[in-house]
């Protein structure tokens, strides 16, 4: 891409930080989306107060789960953006961001309560739903135990059958692999009676 160019060949960043920063570039969109989401309704909370995240789980933690520790960052940059605060004119809004190796902070230089208030919500829905490092967990099922369940050739598939599986324990955080098992069993069959 452009910016990997300008970065890697222009300014000679290391190729680290030009992977990092095209991560953060290329999910910065559905990032921003999830703060629309918010900014569209009213932040939804549990009975407990804890505030709820603005999709669901599966596609919020697939996003984080591509992003690593990075996800800090793109919501910071999703908030400094154009084109989420509502209604226009739409601006960018200057973010100072601090952070350690577990923890970060919004410190608004412009003042725009709606954004700062969807990202902070979204923080907070993201720590609560336990998503924050949901890319260290471990798959419930391995590649082999993949192809045994599902009866998927060796290849591809298999990657496609782990990012359901990934996706399942998402939705399901307290699932066991039986009730994985059983699931994807029931999805092959589906997939096969299509064929």
């Amino acid at each position: 891409s452009h910016p990997e160019l300008v970065l890697r060949d222009g300014i000679k960043f290391k190729n680290k930080d030009v992977a990092d920063v095209s991560c953060v570039l290329k999910n910065v969109d559905e990032m921003a989306d999830l703060m629309r989401q918010l900014l569209s309704s009213s932040p939804a909370q549990s009975a407990a107060g804890v505030p709820c995240l603005p999709a669901s789980r599966r596609k919020v933690g697939m996003l984080l789960r591509s992003l690593k520790g990075l996800w800090p960052t793109c919501l910071a940059l999703a908030a400094t953006v154009g084109g989420i605060s509502s209604p226009p004119p739409q601006r960018s809004i200057p973010l100072e961001v601090t952070s350690d190796e577990e923890n970060f902070t919004f410190t608004p230089c412009v003042n725009d309560d709606a954004v700062m208030k969807a990202a902070k919500h979204l923080q907070k829905a993201i720590i609560d739903a336990k998503l924050d490092r949901c890319w260290a967990l471990p798959p419930l099922l391995n590649g082999k135990d993949i192809i045994n369940v599902t009866g998927c050739k060796r290849g591809p598939d298999v990657g496609k059958w782990m990012n359901e599986a990934v996706g399942w324990v998402l939705d399901n955080p307290e699932g066991d692999v039986a009730s994985l098992e059983v699931h994807l069993k029931n999805l092959a069959t589906k997939k096969f009676n299509r064929k």
